[in-house]
């Protein structure tokens, strides 16, 4: 390593020291890039900007009216789910959350009943909408299969806290067809399986109910 490279370097852990010492994590809000670690280092002296200038303002408004106008956070989507994001994290809050966490663990599929399955997901569907998520698993798809699926996605998955007016739409979709659990229900699958019958599984009887939108 040449002195450049290693003056880099020390700047770099001294730049990721301010954050530790404010007690801000920085892996909620950005993404390391090691192997190129002057890229890094600008990325976080912008970051480090926002945090003391925010520390001096903390108004949207007032600090867009000065150039403050995208919170440079990472992943990015919007301003306001970004500024929402740099916020919580700015106050040391979570900027993501998990379905059992908050809600508590979903029932065993083993012993419900058709109707409980239907209630469960009613619940279900209101709480994740709480939190701006949608459900949208087709009109075909049956009421046990989502609940099948639901069972494994929200034990696992975290999701972003979301600007009001803004959502995201659980579809089950991976774009792998041959690991999708809706296969068997899609429409897409099934116009391809009219070539290939061989390739799809027979499906089952429906529940009719309607997407979940």
């Amino acid at each position: 390593m040449d002195k450049t490279d290693k003056s880099v370097a020390i700047h770099n852990r001294a730049l990721k020291e301010r954050f530790t010492r404010r007690g801000l994590d920085l892996s909620a809000v950005w993404q390391p890039t090691p192997e190129d670690l002057e890229l890094e280092n600008r990325v976080l002296e912008r970051l480090w900007a926002w945090v003391v200038a925010y520390t001096l303002c903390p108004d949207r408004e007032q600090m867009e009216l000065i150039g403050f106008d995208y919170p440079p956070v990472e992943p990015d989507s919007d301003p306001d789910d970004d500024w929402l994001r740099f916020e919580r994290w700015m106050r040391h809050e979570p900027v993501d959350w998990n379905f059992e966490t908050d809600f508590g663990a979903l029932k065993p599929l083993e012993g419900l009943s058709e109707a409980d399955i239907t209630a469960e997901l009613d619940r279900i569907e209101e709480q994740l909408a709480s939190r701006g998520v949608m459900l949208d698993f087709g009109e075909q798809t049956p009421d046990r299969a989502i609940y099948a699926h639901l069972l494994r996605e929200l034990r696992e998955s975290r999701f972003e806290y979301m600007a009001t007016g803004t959502n995201c739409v659980l579809t089950g979709c991976t774009g792998w067809c041959e690991e999708c659990f809706r296969r068997p229900w899609c429409e897409a699958a099934l116009a391809e399986a009219a070539a290939a019958p061989q390739d799809i599984m027979e499906p089952s009887i429906t529940s009719g109910r309607t997407a979940r939108v």
